[in-house]
């Protein structure tokens, strides 16, 4: 049964009850929560409850029938973790700008990519997908490449929770996240202040597009992309789901595509699948 501490504002999950939740987020999502991570679980459910304004044992009810569509989109919504903030691992944009990016428009100066598409898979409230975007708007100024701009290239931001998508849609971020990562050159070039908060410019903003998707439901992806980056996500799936996951991935990857983890992720089982690539502080995967 769910126990409720009325000081701390939070759950008490039976043994049972939180067996019962989490085997409904692993079914909804692929999202495993362990036993000694019953604290966030019991945490983040307080949180909907709250905003569902449900009683405990009206939540437990309606999970253990299978819930309807709301709630599931809702128990995701809560349950996922949306730490994220521009440049993140700023490692890993440099690479991007200095060898990957110039090798994509040469391929596509040569005619080999017709168009270049990039895909940021666990794109939460966006910063990574703008961060990406803002490096490529000022190499091909920078550059002045003929007969190239960026109508040639095809950003796609997804994420399982359908509030953080809205949130990129929108580009709107306060004074805190623009202090995260942010180059001042940056900041001044593609945002505009609006009262206490910034938006991305809509030239940026307009170029960019966010879905809603859930990772282990590939279906919506079509296309076959030149760069995927899906940082910092794998680490909440267990093998099984990791492993399908990356199959996936790799299917919607162009064979010498490039895919870029998380520093403490790895390929697992499905390392036969990629070359690693190791530069100075950065290792990415590209598909064999």
């Amino acid at each position: 049964m769910f126990l409720v501490d009325r000081n701390r504002s939070n759950l008490d999950l039976s043994d049972i009850d939180y067996k019962t939740v989490s085997d409904y987020l692993y079914k909804c999502s692929g999202i495993t929560i362990s036993i000694d991570k019953k604290y966030l679980l019991q945490q983040r459910l307080s949180l909907l409850l709250k905003s569902l304004n449900l009683a405990p044992q009206e939540l437990i009810k309606e999970i253990s029938a299978g819930g309807t569509s709301r709630l599931r989109e809702e128990v995701i919504n809560v349950m996922s973790t949306n730490e994220t903030f521009f440049f993140r691992d700023s490692a890993v944009f440099e690479t991007f700008e200095q060898k990957i990016l110039p090798k994509l428009v040469e391929e596509n100066q040569k005619n080999l990519i017709p168009k270049i598409k990039i895909w940021s898979a666990a794109c939460s409230t966006g910063q990574e997908l703008y961060s990406i975007a803002m490096i490529i708007h000022s190499y091909l100024n920078k550059e002045v490449i003929s007969s190239f701009s960026c109508r040639d290239i095809l950003l796609l931001g997804t994420d399982i929770s359908e509030n953080v998508v809205s949130i990129a849609k929108e580009g709107l971020y306060s004074n805190i996240e623009m202090g995260r990562g942010l180059k001042a050159s940056y900041k001044m070039k593609y945002f505009s202040r609006e009262a206490a908060q910034w938006r991305v410019s809509s030239e940026i903003r307009d170029w960019l597009n966010f879905k809603n998707l859930n990772l282990i439901n590939m279906r919506a992806i079509q296309d076959e992309y030149d760069v995927v980056l899906l940082r910092n996500v794998l680490i909440y799936f267990d093998e099984k789901t990791k492993s399908r996951i990356l199959e996936k991935i790799c299917r919607s990857l162009k064979v010498g595509g490039y895919l870029f983890l998380g520093s403490t992720e790895n390929l697992g089982v499905s390392e036969s699948l990629f070359e690693t690539l190791t530069f100075e502080r950065t290792i990415i995967y590209k598909k064999i």
